[in-house]
């Protein structure tokens, strides 16, 4: 199994549903793991290591161990070597990539940061009121305009419209602060909107007139509840997405140089100043710079764009620099850089439930070091 391809195997097979033959193959690979190891550098010491983990992880455990070593073998070996292959495929292109020991046994840092484990969201209500919602319990909290504010067992918010939907709408505003899991947001209409990490969104209790207008920063995956005559509308400075009924995502945080509106499912019309607008189609992305206008991207990677709604980091060929912005937001830590920013590239995916120390021995591999201290990321060349 060569590096580019097996990355992206192992990816769909942990992540996704592989076809029955993918499946085999996988099997297949797994089975005969050894007799290929020299396709695949230290494939030997990464299963001597990962097996000496999950043996541990079993040992700990009262369940039969023969029931399921061999799946969760299976799964940690993929899940390493999704980061490890494609850790690889960037250091096979380097005169003098380090030694095969060194890549598998890096040293953790001596201190960690752990990944947020509930919701730090913040509720700002049209009259002023302020709810932290990992403090508030389920139920009601509060009745704004014509709609019923509630916050359900899964930390989901939603708003229940009341029998009379005329009036002025109040407008709230739900804030992810860096630190914080993402939330699921249920507007008055049924539309579904998942906020990301270090990211707000404005919206009405209520829809009333011709559209429905939010406006949003950061990154937000919405599901939109069809309706053809109400047009639903998502703002951000001088863009705006305009869609009937459809699945999309978009990535506009402001530390980014631009913005990128992907679409899963249904038609979206992005427009910009100056009277700049573009349909997309599912699978393509539209990329929105301040400087370049709107430019069209016909094939993306879905995983990588909703990786973070499911709960992990895809890094695809990106700078450390985009990582670090990453990590900032999820683990709430400020980053510094000690000499020149590396101009290397990264790929790999790492889950977002690790500590930080694990998601920064991509880096490490590729011979970045870093030295973590409280709630800061040194950065060192």
């Amino acid at each position: 199994m060569k590096p580019k391809k097996g990355l992206n195997l192992l990816k769909k097979y942990l992540t996704g549903k592989p076809s029955p033959e993918e499946q085999i193959q996988v099997d297949k690979w797994y089975d005969s793991i050894e007799e290929k190891s020299e396709e695949i550098e230290s494939i030997d010491q990464i299963k001597e290591e990962l097996y000496l983990r999950t043996w541990n992880q079993l040992s700990q455990t009262s369940q039969p161990i023969s029931l399921y070593k061999k799946t969760l073998f299976r799964y940690s070996i993929a899940a390493a070597l999704i980061i490890c292959l494609g850790t690889f495929w960037f250091l096979f292109q380097q005169k003098n990539p380090p030694s095969t020991q060194s890549l598998v046994h890096a040293a953790a840092p001596k201190n960690d940061v752990a990944p947020p484990t509930d919701s730090r969201a913040i509720l700002e209500l049209a009259d002023g009121r302020i709810i932290i919602l990992d403090s508030a319990g389920s139920g009601s909290l509060a009745t704004q305009g014509q709609a019923v504010i509630t916050k359900l067992s899964d930390d989901k918010i939603a708003y229940t419209p009341l029998e009379n939907e005329t009036g002025i709408p109040s407008f709230n505003t739900l804030r992810v602060p860096k630190g914080s899991k993402p939330v699921q947001l249920q507007l008055a209409d049924g539309s579904l909107v998942w906020l990301n990490v270090g990211s707000s969104i404005t919206y009405p209790s209520h829809f009333v007139g011709n559209t429905r207008e939010v406006k949003m920063t950061g990154e937000a995956y919405f599901e939109i509840a069809s309706n053809a005559a109400r047009p639903f509308i998502v703002q951000k400075g001088e863009m705006s997405i305009r869609v009937l009924g459809t699945h999309f995502n978009v990535n506009a945080y402001e530390d980014e140089t631009s913005s990128k509106i992907t679409l899963l499912e249904g038609s979206v019309e992005v427009n910009r100043a100056a009277n700049e607008k573009l349909l997309i189609k599912p699978g393509q992305q539209a990329v929105v710079a301040s400087s370049a206008g709107i430019k069209l991207v016909k094939s993306v990677d879905m995983d990588e764009v909703m990786a973070w709604k499911n709960g992990w980091f895809y890094f695809n060929r990106l700078s450390l620099p985009e990582i670090m912005r990453q990590l900032e937001k999820w683990y709430d830590v400020e980053v510094t850089y000690e000499g020149a920013k590396s101009t290397k590239n990264f790929t790999g995916m790492v889950d977002r439930n690790n500590q930080l120390s694990e998601v920064v021995k991509l880096m490490e591999m590729a011979g970045i070091k870093f030295r973590i201290s409280g709630k800061k990321i040194h950065v060192m060349q």
